[in-house]
């Protein structure tokens, strides 16, 4: 079957599925569709739009209201029936109930888009940054967001903030996101689903890539793979990253590539004179937020002597190992120190 109009997608099963998130395997193939031609991807974004805009509370009619418009449509269509039409619908005696049919989907369509076109204000909302550089705005519930380049927003501003504050992302997108905990932040980003509280983080899901990934520079998120429940995610706080792997579909928590203190001013904390080796890896573990695990017993006799500036995490963490001939690894969001005795 071909895609060519907005209309052909509206109207696809799957792409409504995918639309709405709500099966897996019609995810995988609308977004391969999508990287087969850059125009499928314009086409398959306003479809979208319109899809997640529709699914927005309407005002109900009454009944009786209905009634009549269906009669009233009834009444005009045989009154405009050219004779022909007529005396062709007497040899066909089921023709009246197809007509009824087709009278009840022309007034199902026009309660779905009248409505609409009574409303002018903007309930889908897709914002692409086409600029070279960042692009700076507000969600209606006030939270901060930041577009890089060739990035974009989509969510439904006649439903955010109802229950959820619920948005999908595609590109880098950075978060800076109001406290609320009765309507918890969802951010969709592919195969991934990220709920948070109120926290900054950013989400990386460039298309072509087969990794997503979150960021998490203050507070904490939950990760979860789409349709997962939250419990089957990790959770993630600041510095560390989750990765989602789409061929091994899998999830991965690791230390972000750049940690930033999670305190103002960190800088006279990184003197050490003659000091235990287990205060210093304390030290670097409360300055980042970052787990740093060690076996007391063995790094009891060792200790550093060092004056840090505002040199990298990581910069920080080799000198400290190399000084007591010690390694480190990442293991699960933390990091794991491998040592022996200085005695």
């Amino acid at each position: 079957m071909q895609f060519n109009t907005v209309e052909d997608l509206i109207f696809n099963d799957s792409f409504r599925r995918y639309a709405l998130n709500s099966a897996p395997e019609d995810v995988a193939f609308w977004e391969e569709w999508q990287q087969q031609d850059p125009a499928r991807k314009s086409l398959a974004t306003d479809a979208r739009a319109i899809i997640l805009a529709m699914q927005s509370p309407r005002p109900q009619l009454p009944e009786s209201e209905i009634d009549e418009q269906l009669r009233q449509i009834r009444e005009k269509a045989e009154a405009t029936l050219p004779l022909h039409k007529k005396r062709f619908s007497l040899l066909l005696p089921g023709w009246e109930k197809w007509a009824g049919l087709a009278a009840a989907i022309i007034l199902v369509l026009w309660l779905i888009t009248g409505k609409e076109r009574e409303q002018p204000q903007q309930i889908a909302v897709n914002t692409e940054n086409k600029s070279a550089g960042e692009q700076h705005f507000q969600l209606p519930d006030g939270s901060k967001v930041v577009l890089q380049p060739g990035s974009r927003i989509l969510y439904n501003k006649a439903a955010f903030g109802k229950k959820n504050r619920e948005v999908t992302v595609e590109g880098i997108v950075s978060f800076d996101v109001q406290k609320d905990p009765a309507k918890p932040f969802l951010v969709h980003a592919k195969k991934t689903l990220t709920k948070v509280l109120g926290t900054t983080f950013t989400i990386r899901a460039l298309p072509g890539e087969s990794k997503t990934y979150v960021t998490v520079s203050s507070g904490r998120v939950a990760v979860s793979k789409q349709q997962k429940k939250p419990t089957e995610g990790l959770l993630v706080v600041a510095n560390q990253e989750v990765i989602f792997d789409e061929p091994t579909n899998e999830l991965t928590r690791t230390v972000a590539a750049h940690p930033l203190p999670v305190k103002q001013d960190v800088s006279t904390a990184f003197v050490f004179d003659a000091t235990p080796a287990t205060e210093v890896f304390r030290t670097m573990e409360e300055a980042y937020g970052i787990p740093v695990i060690f076996d007391e017993e063995v790094l009891s006799s060792c200790s550093i002597t060092a004056s840090f500036g505002n040199e990298p995490f990581f910069e920080k963490l080799s000198i400290v190992c190399k000084s007591i001939s010690a390694s480190y690894e990442i293991v699960d969001g933390s990091i794991v120190i491998t040592a022996r005795s200085c005695k």
